[in-house]
């Protein structure tokens, strides 16, 4: 049977979440925090909120990026494996 049940499917998505909701936010909020901080101490409070979030949402997408290629590639699953095979020409 090559159907993932809901609960092999439920630990698939935990997986990648935990460590995207960990990583992206603690990595985001510390990236965050210096590009706001940083801005205060140049004089540009007024662009610091903004260059916070955008720190913090690229260092988001990067933690996310590393996140799913780890579940991808390198966690190990009681139940079942993760096999990502490139698909063959069809022409």
């Amino acid at each position: 049977m090559n159907e993932l049940s809901r609960r092999e499917h439920l630990a698939l998505w935990w997986s990648f979440i935990w460590r995207a909701t960990l990583f992206g936010g603690v990595a985001g909020m510390v990236l965050g925090a210096f590009a706001g901080i940083g801005m205060n101490l140049f004089g540009l409070s007024a662009y610091s909120t903004i260059a916070g979030g955008a720190a913090g949402f690229v260092c988001n997408l990067v933690a996310t990026y590393f996140a799913i290629g780890h579940v991808l590639t390198t966690k190990k699953y009681a139940t079942f494996s993760v096999r990502i095979e490139r698909a063959q020409d069809v022409f």
